[in-house]
């Protein structure tokens, strides 16, 4: 029956650390066991007397557990001059990684620009900031590094820490710790491990549709349909790829749609006009010969009534004459007819 108190990180990488781990003088190596999924690995890890290096309690317990949990040796998280925790690392240009303020001390007190591990010679002072950019709000931090803290460039699942660059340089130099599952750096690691066996959610149970641990795998869900997580996210993956392609094929037939649309609608229009304009040069035409006809007509009526106007105003005139001479007529008979008085 699952407890119903679930242990912390913190309480599974002590019971991980067997008792002979604690800290030994004389920087004698002890042999370790670290387990990673269901198999079990032996390595060696360094340790140094806190005393013996300046390293303070804290600083050599959070030391101890960052080395058990990632399977780091001593060299990878000390300063080879100061034999303390990095503090603003940097690296030489043959890669070794030193406490800034430890290599300036050390060019310093050098006629020549050194390597104190390869003693490699330099025309300059050589070095790069190893950590990485500072840190923003929102980003995940480095879990291995002082004040300041760095950006993240991955986190381990195995590990169940965030790394920075440098500090992320052994899992890529080590053989062991490159077969150790790294992903970009995420907040909330204890989400994607199993509290149950603290394993790693690398499996997905499709009878259930749930993240398990490869343990999982064994107990609960036996017999159930199991498969790799990364092969479900490659295949969900490749299918969301497909489907994709194939809205963007219905894309590019509908952009091929629309272009061949345009060209015919070009041509229409084209053909359109000409049409149309063919009609309005025939309605022009008609309009001006309208015009033309109406115009005649009405001067043909002007120039008639004008002639009757004319032969009117004639016969006005010459029965005016005749009315003057008849006028004239008149008053020649009343003087010769005229009666003679009594």
């Amino acid at each position: 029956m699952k407890n119903d108190k679930q242990p912390t990180n913190l309480e599974n990488l002590e019971r991980q650390v067997p008792a002979s781990l604690s800290p030994t003088g004389g920087g004698r190596e002890q042999t370790t066991t670290k387990t990673v999924g269901l198999l079990t690995t032996a390595g060696s890890t360094a340790f140094r007397v806190p005393g013996s290096t300046g390293i303070s309690l804290e600083e050599n317990y959070l030391f101890e557990m960052a080395s058990v949990s990632c399977g780091l040796s001593g060299d990878h998280l000390l300063c080879s001059i100061c034999l303390k925790v990095f503090n603003d690392p940097v690296s030489t240009s043959c890669g070794h990684s030193f406490c800034k303020t430890c290599i300036y001390h050390h060019w310093d007190h050098s006629e020549e620009y050194q390597c104190p591990v390869f003693q490699t010679i330099s025309k300059e002072a050589d070095y790069k900031e190893s950590a990485g950019p500072a840190a923003e709000t929102g980003d995940v931090l480095c879990d291995v590094c002082s004040e300041p803290r760095f950006s993240a460039l991955k986190s381990c699942l195995v590990c169940l820490a965030s790394y920075c660059h440098t500090h992320l340089e052994p899992h890529r130099s080590t053989s062991r710790l490159q077969r150790h599952h790294l992903i970009h750096p995420v907040h909330n690691l204890e989400e994607r491990i199993c509290h149950e066996h603290d394993k790693p959610l690398e499996l997905l149970c499709q009878t259930e549709k749930k993240f398990i641990c490869l343990q999982c795998s064994f107990s609960q869900h036996k017999g159930h349909t199991v498969m790799p997580l990364k092969e479900e996210c490659e295949r969900q993956q490749a299918e969301l790829d497909g489907l994709v392609k194939q809205r963007r094929q219905k894309i590019q037939k509908i952009q091929d749609s629309v272009k061949v649309n345009n060209k015919n609608a070009d041509r229409e229009m084209a053909e359109g006009l000409k049409v149309f304009s063919a009609l309005k040069d025939c309605v022009q035409k008609s309009l001006d010969q309208f015009k033309e006809r109406i115009t005649e007509d009405q001067k043909k009526v002007e120039d008639k009534a004008a002639e009757l106007i004319e032969a009117l105003e004639q016969e006005i005139v010459s029965y005016s004459r005749e009315e003057l001479t008849w006028s004239w007529c008149l008053r020649i008979t009343l003087v010769l007819y005229k009666p003679s008085p009594q």
